[in-house]
């Protein structure tokens, strides 16, 4: 380990608002110089330093005890540590270098977050205080405060190198209301952060749906936290029931409305999901599995709000209206809310790993179809409208790509329901143009009513460029259908449940992860990750909760008997080829080949043993054991 990253991690254990930290997987590491002699902030993976980290992407983050493995292991390539904020913990900087002193300004800023951990930044020229402020959304900002004084502000997934020379004894503390007001006196033309509104929270009219606001008021996070096997370690503070580091990686907040919501950095807890939870979410996610269909009735009852509030509420999650629209009221539906339904569909895509080239595609598709139904391009056509397109040469010349390729993409969202429907004005004329139907109300698409699960495998729009891509490469799965059809020789392909063996060890041992955190743990990429998991899935083995049907055990009797039949096939063939030559020369002793005349007694021996070792195998023995007595 360097000096530097020594004294750095020394500092750092020392400070218990830090140590309260350490099991959170938000930290990282930095080392090295830049030409200018000032240290390279730039993150690194803790895995392997020689590679950045990605303050974006969570996978890259880990432990205080893993970035203090990493600095041991490359002590050449570490020099400081640091944290990642999240929409949890953010960070404030103010930098005076051309002052000797602290500025009288910087004073009163760091006065107001008197309670929260600040210490001296790496310049030895500036304070740096961390706080919790998850119910503000912001991005990363530099104000100029006055000459020679900055004030930077973290947003969320930003790296902040931290040095351990404390100035105070606070503690990384909730504020979020000294922060909004600093904001505010910074920038008081800028309108003030809101939080995130989880979703669905409206009624058809458009209106906050009651039973969230009730919810909100009435119910605790607390008390469905604790249903649900959450442990209480402190104050805002709990432990989820599947975690094996035990820290408290749940921290219950109230945002700036004044409504109760939590966040978890749990790696497998249904409530980590990258947003900060209200009671309604904690509700639907930990006794309904994420199913809001099924929550808000549950929810009306208990509150008391009786079934025509229960029958609404399900109306904004996917099911159609009970009257007709008029071609006006559609138009003026979609143009109020067909934005916020695109936004949900970017996000159900990205949810169910779709490759961000096709979900671009996709997505751009989708925006040309619902800005044309908020133009009032729709067209009444029974209970749904239709969108006329063209052409399919002319359709795909105005939003790009292929024909077939734009065939492949509208029938996928219409698979997920994005769409209801994509066809030929006249299906017996190959001529007629193109329509895509949709319902007078865009709160009504079937996909809002669907919470992907992140163990769906993912999207593959059936393009000219994956259907050339099949020619060369078949999937295990497709292959063993295509064995079991007689398509292929099954003796020539690989086993495929040998290549799956390290993933069935690490799912027995930990059930329920993301492919994300298998990636990182078995150390292959992603996108193997994926597909192993896809597999398992496909061939029974893995459930959609991420956990196995089977033992690790009987896994590996499954693969065994694999080889044994595939053995067995083999040795048949291997049995059948003797005979057949025993057979051929046999013959060629009756038409009088002197040659084959010296060999019929043992081509007549081979041939009985041979016949005897099929049967054998038929029977189910083991080929060693019928090569051993055959041979």
């Amino acid at each position: 380990m360097s000096a530097a990253a020594t004294q750095s991690i020394i500092r750092i254990k020392r400070q218990p608002a830090l140590r309260a930290l350490f099991d959170l997987p938000i930290w990282g590491c930095s080392g090295g110089t830049l030409d200018n002699g000032k240290p390279d902030k730039a993150p690194r993976s803790w895995r392997n330093p020689q590679y950045h980290a990605k303050s974006n992407t969570p996978a890259t983050w880990g432990t205080f005890a893993q970035i203090e493995q990493a600095a041991l292991r490359f002590p050449h390539l570490i020099d400081h540590v640091g944290i990642f904020t999240s929409p949890a913990v953010s960070a404030l900087d103010w930098d005076y270098k051309p002052h000797a002193e602290v500025p009288a300004i910087v004073q009163a800023q760091a006065a107001q977050f008197a309670d929260n951990y600040q210490e001296v930044s790496t310049s030895g020229r500036g304070l740096r205080c961390l706080l919790l402020a998850a119910g503000l959304k912001f991005k990363k900002r530099k104000l100029k405060l006055e000459p020679g004084v900055d004030l930077e502000i973290f947003g969320s997934h930003q790296y902040a190198i931290l040095t351990g020379n404390a100035i105070n004894q606070g503690a990384v503390l909730e504020a979020g209301e000294e922060l909004s007001s600093l904001l505010a006196s910074l920038e008081p033309a800028q309108p003030e952060p809101t939080p995130r509104k989880a979703t669905p929270r409206s009624t058809p009219t458009g209106s906050a749906a009651p039973y969230w606001e009730v919810a909100s008021t009435t119910w605790r996070i607390a008390d469905h936290l604790e249903r649900a096997g959450y442990a209480r370690k402190a104050e805002g503070r709990y432990l989820a029931p599947q975690s094996d580091s035990g820290a408290a990686g749940v921290i219950v907040f109230r945002g700036q409305d004044g409504y109760e919501r939590c966040i978890s950095y749990h790696a497998n807890d249904p409530l980590n999901n990258n947003h900060a939870n209200d009671v309604f979410d904690v509700f639907a996610l930990l006794e309904h599995g994420g199913n809001y269909k099924a929550a808000i009735p549950a929810a009306c009852e208990l509150l008391g709000l009786g079934r025509a509030q229960v029958s609404s509420d399900l109306t904004a999650l996917g099911q159609l209206t009970a009257g007709p629209l008029t071609a006006q009221e559609a138009q003026q539906l979609w143009d109020q809310h067909g934005s916020d339904v695109l936004s949900r569909a970017g996000e159900y895509l990205t949810a169910r790993q779709m490759h961000h080239h096709a979900r671009e595609s996709v997505v751009n598709l989708l925006a040309y179809s619902y800005q044309a139904a908020a133009e009032g391009q729709l067209i009444a056509s029974g209970p749904m409208f239709t969108l006329n397109v063209g052409g399919l040469q002319s359709f795909a010349a105005l939003v790009g790509g292929k024909t077939e390729s734009l065939r492949a993409r509208m029938e996928t969202l219409k698979d997920l329901g994005m769409v209801h429907d994509f066809c030929r004005a006249d299906p017996s004329d190959s001529k007629s143009s193109w329509l895509i139907k949709l319902p007078g109300d865009p709160r009504t698409l079937p996909f809002l009513g669907h919470t992907p699960s992140p163990f769906e495998p993912p999207l593959r729009p059936q393009t000219t460029n994956v259907r050339r891509g099949e020619k060369f490469t078949v999937p295990a799965s497709k292959a063993r259908e295509a064995k079991a059809a007689g398509t292929v020789n099954p003796d020539r392909h690989v086993n495929p449940l040998r290549a799956l063996l390290r993933m069935v060890l690490q799912l027995s041992k930990h059930p329920g992860h993301t492919a994300e955190w298998h990636a990182g743990t078995l150390g292959m990429r992603l996108n193997t990750a994926r597909k192993q998991l896809s597999q398992l899935a496909e061939l029974g083995y893995l459930t959609t909760e991420g956990k196995l049907t089977c033992t690790y055990q009987q896994f590996f009797e499954d693969m065994r008997a694999w080889n044994a039949e595939r053995a067995s096939r083999r040795l048949i063939k291997v049995f059948d080829r003797q005979q057949n030559f025993a057979a051929h020369t046999i013959t060629l002793a009756r038409l009088g080949v002197e040659e084959a005349r010296q060999k019929v007694g043992r081509m007549k021996r081979l041939a009985e043993r041979c016949a005897a070792g099929i049967i054998r195998l038929q029977d189910g023995e083991a080929p060693h054991m019928v090569i051993g007595r055959a041979a």
